[in-house]
């Protein structure tokens, strides 16, 4: 599934990755697959959510979404763990690629409080899709900051640092500066090595610039490079 959801996948090829998550709820269902089968939903979802502007994929999360919220208690354990995850992915979705910053603040919201799943797996998801969004949109960041403010979602959140930290403005990356100094003074080895990670993005000098080159342009006089 790697390979057809990858950079560049085609319509047809998330098609086949959407239909097999599909496929397997159903045998899941039906008892005809193992609990174990399960991952292959949430790796497919995992693997559709930046694609989410494409049809067959927003079609997916519809089905899936409503499938999840039907689930009935006399469903297996696995299968309401399987379908917590799988919600708290499709929010994800939602928080990644929202077109309305507003929406995706509440998706963000019903994510850090989405109980059915555990923080260590909604941590990176929201900082994921936090960081991805904030290619385009600048609150994504003051999301971010706020999600490094929750004790149980930091690590992950810390983790995204250094890709918010060229787009990030200067009262934003005094902020970050603050809770990742903050965050080296815990005893938790998870929040350090998350803050670990950040402090080096932080310190790490600025990209040179490319050198400037003595050639003279193609058409300029001969001798104008040393002039």
């Amino acid at each position: 599934m790697r390979v057809l959801a990858g950079a560049g996948a085609e319509a047809r090829e998330l098609e086949a990755v959407a239909v097999t998550a599909l496929r397997t709820w159903t045998l899941l269902l039906t008892g005809d697959a193992p609990p174990a089968r399960a991952h292959v939903i949430l790796e497919a979802l995992r693997l559709l959510l930046p694609h989410g502007d494409v049809a067959v994929v927003r079609d997916t999360f519809a089905a899936l979404h409503h499938a999840w919220r039907d689930a009935g208690a006399g469903d297996p354990p696995a299968l309401h763990l399987v379908a917590a995850h799988g919600r708290a992915l499709l929010i994800a979705a939602t928080l990644r690629g929202a077109a309305d910053p507003d929406a995706a603040a509440d998706a963000w919201a019903r994510l850090v409080g989405f109980a059915e799943a555990p923080a260590v797996a909604r941590g990176p998801l929201i900082a994921e899709a936090l960081a991805a969004r904030a290619a385009t949109d600048p609150a994504a960041i003051d999301l971010l900051i706020a999600t490094i403010a929750k004790a149980d979602l930091a690590s992950a959140a810390l983790g995204e640092v250094a890709a918010v930290w060229p787009r990030a403005d200067a009262s934003q990356r005094a902020r970050l500066v603050e809770l990742t100094v903050a965050a080296l003074g815990t005893t938790r080895t998870d929040v350090i090595g998350g803050a670990a990670d950040a402090a080096a993005a932080l310190l790490a000098p600025p990209a040179a610039a490319p050198a400037a080159t003595l050639d003279a342009p193609a058409d300029a006089p001969a001798g104008a490079a040393r002039r």
